[in-house]
């Protein structure tokens, strides 16, 4: 049963996410932090720096979305997430679904074509990946 964009169904208790990954051996995490940023900046207002949690080996970036304030992670050290989608190393990012936050996760995936494969979900209690590709 597909579930309609708007809509967010929970999952044990917690909200779904929108997710995206980018395929990529050489863990490019400052080059792709650029790009997502840059979208970020782009499509969100009250954006605040990058924060690093070097032990956790994630990025947490605070913001505001159609006047609703989020975050969005980074991860660069969970490669086994997303294993029944794609195997191998990857950079995972990901925020709240509700609020249009697959829009967002969307646009950040259309932006990273261009380090790997690029896989989408607007709601990963579906489970159900789109594939972006890698651009020419």
């Amino acid at each position: 049963m597909s579930t309609p964009m708007g809509s967010v169904k929970r999952r044990n208790g917690m909200g779904c996410t929108a997710v995206g990954f980018v395929m990529t051996s050489k863990k490019p995490v400052f080059d792709v932090m650029g790009e997502v940023m840059d979208v970020v900046y782009l499509f969100c207002s009250h954006v605040r720096a990058p924060k690093l949690h070097a032990r956790l080996k994630l990025f947490m970036v605070d913001f505001e979305y159609k006047g609703t304030k989020r975050s969005l992670s980074v991860r660069f050290d969970r490669d086994d997430d997303y294993s029944n989608v794609s195997f191998g190393d990857k950079i995972i990012f990901s925020t709240s679904a509700a609020g249009g936050g697959s829009n967002l996760v969307f646009q950040i995936c259309a932006a990273l074509t261009r380090f790997g494969y690029v896989y989408y979900t607007p709601n990963d209690c579906e489970n159900e990946f789109e594939l972006f590709g890698m651009e020419d």
